[in-house]
């Protein structure tokens, strides 16, 4: 069996039940963490944090604080989750990563014992949940517990430390291979919603992420918003189709 670490805040409430009923249908045992203020400073939803409780799903809360860069905040989410994980494996996911849940079961039905690592190839969206890249992308790490250490989670390259550790068999972007188009062999079982918000929304993520220096994220925001979808996105420069809305997502 696997538990599921979520990395979770209100920014991204628009995908948490969703990604919650889905890792539910592989797991019982899903683990939402969080902080109990925004990496910007505000503060936490917490009565949502509550609901999802009260719904069954185990809920971490840490402190928060300025002091430390966002990435460290993302590494001790997940870091927390894992001690508090009850299985063997343990898949971090972030909020706006949803499985399909039952394509998931049935891979670890199968899982292969060779491996101390999995990445998971997935479908990336932008601005909508019906603008669907055509190239894979990845997200989600699966990670045997017993390689699980402070120090595996605790880095700058956040989830894909195990990369620089030889000695960990890992298995890459499963199912997919990347750089693939979509289509060409067994498809994703992740979707990927990072970039699906309204313009307050992504002028919310912006502001909070641990990329946040990386670029002028706002500008780039209200450029983007200032017409219709171009077919492109500022992000990565991926061309995209048009898709059914799969989990119902709603931005409202």
């Amino acid at each position: 069996m696997v538990s599921v670490v979520i990395n979770y805040c209100s920014i991204d409430a628009p995908f948490i039940r969703h990604t919650v009923a889905q890792a539910r249908l592989f797991s019982d045992d899903v683990i939402v963490s969080a902080f109990d203020h925004l990496f910007s400073g505000l503060p936490e939803d917490l009565a949502a944090l509550r609901a999802l409780e009260a719904a069954g799903v185990r809920v971490v809360v840490q402190p928060w604080n300025a002091e430390r860069p966002p990435r460290h905040w993302h590494n001790a989410a997940r870091f927390a989750g894992a001690e508090a994980a009850k299985h063997a494996w343990v898949l971090f996911l972030d909020a706006d990563e949803v499985p399909e849940g039952a394509l998931m079961r049935d891979f670890l039905k199968t899982l292969p014992r060779t491996y101390d690592a999995y990445s998971f190839a997935c479908y990336w969206y932008f601005r909508e949940p019906i603008y669907r890249a055509r190239r894979e992308f990845e997200c989600a790490v699966m990670l045997n517990k017993r390689i699980i250490s402070r120090d595996l989670i605790f880095s700058d390259a956040e989830r894909w430390e195990y990369r620089r550790h030889p000695e960990i068999q890992a298995k890459e972007h499963v199912p997919g291979l990347p750089g693939t188009e979509l289509g060409s062999g067994a498809r994703p079982m992740f979707h990927h919603f990072s970039w699906v918000r309204s313009k307050e929304q992504l002028q919310k993520k912006v502001s909070s992420w641990a990329h946040r220096d990386d670029a002028s994220w706002s500008a780039l925001v209200e450029e983007e918003f200032s017409r219709p979808f171009s077919g492109t996105d500022f992000i990565y420069g991926f061309s995209y189709d048009t898709v059914p809305n799969q989990f119902g997502l709603s931005l409202v």
